[in-house]
């Protein structure tokens, strides 16, 4: 717990320490790659504008039902009890994530490290039997018997 937060504060120091402007000079960097924190302002706006035609329209939807998705998770981690440490980490990544004013490709691979909202799944597919859990996650145990080596 102390590991974390000690090289956050670490790399922070040290990007101020590159920049010549102390601890400010962590800010400086974000304000050049023109990314902050709006409140996900910026990214409705860019939801918004998808809608204005038809094909771009359907990437708009998936946008929204992926947004409503990730909240959806959350919603399950929270009825399922998690430790608090994990919905607390969970929710700031997410807000982070969603909440940014800069580029938007980047929405999924900021949400990698939210990894607590994929318990719910997970503990869904421990409690199938092996079929169904083979198929989501990997080759059937029938298949296996098709690619072993002969001899």
């Amino acid at each position: 717990m102390l590991l974390a937060p000690l090289g956050a504060a670490g790399y922070v120091l040290w990007v101020g320490h590159r920049t010549g402007r102390g601890p400010l000079g962590y800010l400086d960097v974000q304000a050049g790659w023109r990314n902050g924190f709006d409140g996900g302002y910026a990214f409705a706006r860019f939801v918004a504008e998808k809608f204005t035609s038809f094909p771009s329209a359907l990437a708009g939807a998936g946008l929204v039902a992926g947004v409503g998705l990730v909240v959806w998770a959350y919603v399950v981690c929270v009825r399922q009890r998690q430790p608090l440490a994990l919905l607390v980490y969970a929710g700031v990544v997410t807000a982070l994530a969603l909440c940014a004013s800069s580029y938007f490709g980047s929405k999924p691979r900021l949400l990698l490290p939210a990894f607590p909202l994929l318990l719910p799944l997970a503990v869904a597919l421990a409690r199938r039997r092996t079929p169904g859990p083979a198929l989501v996650l990997g080759e059937p145990r029938w298949c296996r018997r098709c690619t072993a080596p002969s001899g």
